[in-house]
């Protein structure tokens, strides 16, 4: 395949991501249960944080050339943001719902381990 093929292929593929990443995760909020993601708001969360990964990607090497430590350092941190952060939120609604835990219990128990909730959420 040829160079401007592959470019071609690129280009499609993020511009896909960069419809589908804030759709689906636009599509979480209608499945909310009780102000909570719930198990389909949840799990569309997390997809929706894979998604975003190629689009933060694309972003950031339009800044490659002339910011390369701001490109690599801010893509980590927006990589860890969106993937983790985002994922993370996307596995406590799911795990609070099917587990029946409620927001009061989910917020207590976070803040008994405040380094990791704040590194694993915010």
């Amino acid at each position: 395949m040829s160079v401007r093929k592959n470019q071609q292929l690129e280009n499609r593929f993020n511009a896909l991501m960069m419809i589908l990443a804030p759709l689906i995760f636009s599509l979480s909020t209608f499945f909310w249960k009780d102000g909570e993601y719930g198990t389909v708001g949840g799990t569309l969360i997390s997809i929706s944080s894979v998604c975003w990964i190629p689009v933060i990607y694309s972003l950031f090497g339009l800044i490659k050339e002339g910011s390369p430590l701001y490109y690599y350092i801010g893509l980590v941190y927006a990589i860890y943001g969106c993937r983790i952060g985002g994922t993370e939120f996307g596995y406590l609604g799911f795990f609070t719902y099917a587990f029946h835990i409620s927001h009061d219990t989910y917020i207590s128990q976070l803040a008994v381990y405040p380094l990791s909730s704040n590194l694993l959420l915010f």
